[in-house]
């Protein structure tokens, strides 16, 4: 396993980890509005998805096609930049607290979050999987990988 290879799991294994805690967190909350269409569904299987290839370039052979050389430089400023997304999407989530769900939903004694990143930036976890999808896309070098991620995620 590469340098760039264990950079990239480590940007999997901690956004999962701080989704994780965060959603469960969320369990056992009232809903008192949602909203969940096949549009958004769809979107939020496909992100997932795409996120899912990320072990695949690291511990398989079977995206190398998508690959492309990138000098070291910039695959470790995607490093940076992966890094700089995790750390907006964690104090992202802290803000939210328990007002954080995956998608549109309003609980029980939801408040307008105007703390932390909220304070500079209009959509901060938009910015945090942009960041991170820009990074990722550096770190793996993979049209397929990186791009199919960006592509989701937009």
């Amino acid at each position: 396993m590469t340098a760039y290879e264990l950079a990239l799991l480590v940007v999997f294994v901690a956004s999962l980890g701080i989704r994780s805690v965060y959603q469960r967190r969320r369990r056992g909350a009232t809903t008192v509005s949602t909203r969940h269409s096949r549009r958004e569904q769809l979107s939020y299987l496909l992100v997932a998805a795409s996120y899912l290839l990320l072990p695949i370039v690291v511990f398989t052979n079977w995206l190398d096609a998508g690959a492309f050389d990138l000098p070291g430089w910039l695959r470790w400023l995607g490093a940076l930049l992966a890094a700089a997304g995790l750390t907006l999407f964690w104090w992202t989530h802290v803000a939210l607290g328990r007002n954080w769900s995956g998608i549109l939903e309003l609980y029980e004694q939801h408040e307008l979050v105007m703390e932390g990143p909220y304070r500079f930036v209009r959509h901060p976890m938009y910015t945090s999987v942009y960041l991170k999808g820009i990074g990722i896309l550096f770190l793996s070098a993979n049209w397929i990988a990186g791009g199919g991620y960006l592509a989701a995620v937009t």
